[in-house]
């Protein structure tokens, strides 16, 4: 039973809002959200053409290198690092966006994402999701139907996964679409409160609400 969050502070994106060829990602700028593959995955994409730019909401100890990573390849004009927001403000953000992504990946030490609610919330607003099979990520995304899954620590099938988003509107929409219906049946957290506490009011009903999740 997942923690959930609250779908009434992240209502659907209305398509108009959304600005073609824009993508999202959100983290601290720690190595296991893997936002330096990222970042090569958008080389690849400006290289074969792709228009797109891309804003990473976030801060942490690799700002720093991550800019000169952008620098070095040219990406000034296409990526943004925005830094911390408020909640608020993210949910706005979102509105801009055709889709979001998290590459996350398994540092060296093991450290590793768990559930990104980040992910959660960009589904809520019906954006697809593309992220990679790092710990939660299948868990969230439901792979071409409600985003795309691409193994960890390979920027060219990243790249690849980001311009086969961008480059069919009409299918990026109904994932998001998808993305969104997933999100109140699976991360409501209203539902799944409720649900918590009747077990728990009810331990002899656990079968029975298993069966109704």
């Amino acid at each position: 039973m997942y923690n959930g969050i609250d779908l009434t502070a992240f209502p659907p994106v209305s398509c108009g809002s959304q600005r073609p060829g824009h993508l999202l990602a959100v983290g601290r700028l720690v190595e296991k959200k893997g936002f330096a593959d990222l970042i090569e995955a958008c080389a690849l994409l400006r290289d074969r053409g792709q228009n797109f730019s891309l804003d990473i909401v976030g801060d942490g100890p690799l700002r720093q290198p991550l800019q000169a990573q952008i620098e070095g390849l040219g990406l000034e004009n296409r990526i943004l690092l925005c830094g911390a927001i408020p909640q608020e403000k993210l949910v706005a953000h979102m509105a801009q966006a055709q889709a979001a992504v998290l590459p996350c990946v398994v540092t060296d030490t093991g450290d590793r994402d768990g559930l990104p609610t980040v992910l959660l919330e960009a589904m809520a607003r019906g954006l697809p999701v593309v992220t990679t099979t790092v710990a939660g990520g299948p868990e969230i995304v439901e792979d071409d139907v409600t985003g795309l899954l691409c193994p960890p620590d390979k920027p060219p099938m990243l790249s690849g996964a980001l311009g086969d988003i961008l480059s069919d509107p009409a299918r990026a929409a109904q994932m998001g679409r998808a993305g969104r219906a997933r999100a109140e049946l699976l991360f409501n957290l209203t539902t799944n409160t409720a649900r918590l506490r009747a077990l728990l009011m009810h331990p002899g009903s656990a079968t029975r609400i298993g069966e109704a999740a």
